[in-house]
């Protein structure tokens, strides 16, 4: 598989930062707490991805681990490079796409940003996870890029 500059970047960034290696970061459990209280939803959580996967570092609320299928639509975000909206789910994910689930129920709404390095390199997704969909408004989505911003320090 042939990476691009950018995804080269991106992974090298994460080596350097030990992400995959380092010990439970609690600075990232307080961001995804502040996400979950703020939003009033179910589960937030910040995962990462490498080569071999998306790993979830920090979540609060409901296992993600018990029946996650989120974690492809955290590698969209990372792709894509902006923030992800799914204010229905059902509606708007085709039914060949991996499903969302929370705790094994399906998921209603999705909302994802990047966790973006000072340097520019999009290190993983801050996400939340509602039960129901939802309205997500423009500002609602700064409110949770600024969250993202409070997990990542250089």
């Amino acid at each position: 598989m042939e990476l691009t500059t950018f995804e080269r970047e991106r992974l090298e960034t994460l080596r350097k930062y030990r992400i995959f290696d380092a010990d439970p970061d609690h600075g990232l459990d307080v961001v995804t707490r502040l996400a979950r209280y703020t939003f009033g939803v179910p589960l937030a959580m910040i995962s990462f991805a490498d080569l071999s996967g998306t790993w979830v570092k920090s979540w609060a609320g409901c296992d993600p681990q018990k029946g996650l299928g989120a974690l492809p639509v955290c590698e969209q975000v990372l792709l894509q490079r902006e923030p992800l909206v799914i204010e229905d789910v059902v509606k708007e994910l085709r039914s060949e796409e991996v499903p969302l689930t929370i705790d094994g129920a399906p998921a209603g709404f999705y909302a994802g940003v990047p966790l973006t390095s000072r340097d520019g390199i999009d290190l993983g997704v801050l996400s939340i996870l509602d039960v129901r969909p939802r309205a997500f408004s423009d500002e609602q989505i700064m409110m949770l890029a600024d969250l993202a911003r409070l997990a990542v320090r250089d």
